[in-house]
């Protein structure tokens, strides 16, 4: 059940990354945030859940989850993993692309929702524009694409976490 339930809220986030204009920005990203809230809380994994270290091929993208991480989605736009643990405030990495707004316009609305833009940080070649929100501990990196960005929702860790910053490096863009 509580599967299912994990993939109805990433599925529910990527239908909402879909709709257009900047109110769809601005709800993408706080609900986006307001979701993974809810993942960390509800979301009690077991071993049944754990994968092997892998790489998840994504229409724009290709992402290795290290081996221990849990793998609640994985498709064309989307890859969500996490790391079990025992206090609710989980270790989460989230990849998505999103085609209806610009980085620009997620920049905007997410600092609108208390996010603060850091300086640029640029992971093997690629340059990601960074913002941070301390309340919730959740960063993104964003990088724009062929068609759309590529927003990588990192939850209860930052850069210089070792497992996090393997992740960051391991995403190659197609």
């Amino acid at each position: 059940m509580k599967k299912l339930y994990v993939f109805a809220v990433s599925a529910a986030v990527c239908a909402m990354a879909s709709c257009g204009g900047k109110s769809g920005a601005q709800a993408t990203d706080a609900q986006a945030v307001e979701d993974q809230e809810q993942v960390n809380e509800e979301t009690d994994v077991d071993d049944d859940n754990l994968t092997e270290a892998t790489t998840f091929e994504a229409d724009a993208f290709s992402i290795t989850i290290p081996a221990g991480w849990w793998v609640s989605n994985h498709d064309e736009t989307d890859v969500n993993a996490m790391l079990p643990c025992e206090t609710g405030n989980c270790k989460n990495v989230h990849a998505m692309v999103s085609k209806s707004f610009t980085i620009d316009e997620s920049i905007e609305s997410s600092t609108f929702d208390g996010f603060v833009e850091q300086e640029p940080v640029t992971i093997n070649g690629v340059e990601y524009r960074v913002v941070k929100k301390d309340e919730n501990h959740m960063t993104i990196y964003r990088t724009p694409l062929a068609e759309g960005n590529l927003g990588v929702y990192c939850q209860n860790v930052d850069i210089e976490d070792e497992e996090v910053k393997a992740i960051l490096e391991s995403i190659v863009l197609k």
